[in-house]
């Protein structure tokens, strides 16, 4: 069980779980659960790519999520904070570089309405074994997101789905991948869902299945 004590898979290897063994001297199983703590402030950077025949987009995020309450059980609530952004592109409406740690944001386009991202957080309600509820202060982030559009009905629509409540659940449920209920010991499978928006596309589902390994 030492490896899961030391620390976790990537993408979550700053992320700590700690396993309980009550009883693991009957049974040879034990709880594994998140532990969070407060104050603690864990920075990610990431990247996703997409590529077409005529088009490529890589948008970057570097964010950090800290407990700021962790309950008796485990439970804890999780500010995320937007520290950067980045974008590269090339398509319908040409070539675009920016990365708000290198310089000012654009003076319009998607770098410009990526930027308003920068320094703005949020809260979710992440349970024992990891399920990922609550979130608080998206509703902010949406309004800073469509800020500068001009009303454009269209434009709006495609900011809001792209940066949704769902999607951003799924982006921190992808981040601290569900944990077993029930008890687990060496060898002992699991599976975790969790869904992501994917622009264009729709809704895409995917499952993680995990094995304690020792």
């Amino acid at each position: 069980l030492r490896g899961l004590v030391d620390g976790a898979p990537a993408p979550v290897n700053l992320l700590l779980p700690a396993l309980l063994l009550a009883g693991a001297l009957q049974d040879e199983k034990g709880e594994l659960r998140w532990k969070w703590t407060p104050g603690v402030e864990l920075v990610y950077r990431m990247k996703e790519k997409k590529l077409a025949e005529t088009a490529r987009e890589e948008t970057g995020l570097v964010y950090s999520m800290t407990a700021t309450e962790v309950g008796a059980d485990g439970a804890a609530r999780v500010e995320t904070k937007f520290r950067a952004v980045s974008l590269s592109s090339l398509g319908a409406l040409g070539e675009i570089e920016y990365d708000s740690e290198k310089g000012a944001p654009p003076e319009d386009g998607p770098g410009r309405i990526l930027s308003r991202l920068v320094g703005r957080a949020c809260t979710f309600r992440a349970s024992p074994v990891g399920a990922i509820r609550d979130l608080q202060g998206f509703d902010a982030i949406h309004a800073a997101m469509v800020e500068g559009l001009g009303g454009d009905p269209e434009q709006t629509e495609k900011v809001k789905r792209a940066f949704s409540d769902e999607a951003f659940l799924g982006m921190m449920q992808q981040m601290v991948p569900q944990l077993p209920e029930a008890r687990v010991g060496k060898g002992d499978t699991w599976a975790g869902d969790f869904s992501k928006r994917v622009p264009g596309v729709g809704t895409a589902k995917f499952q993680v299945t995990s094995t304690l390994a020792e």
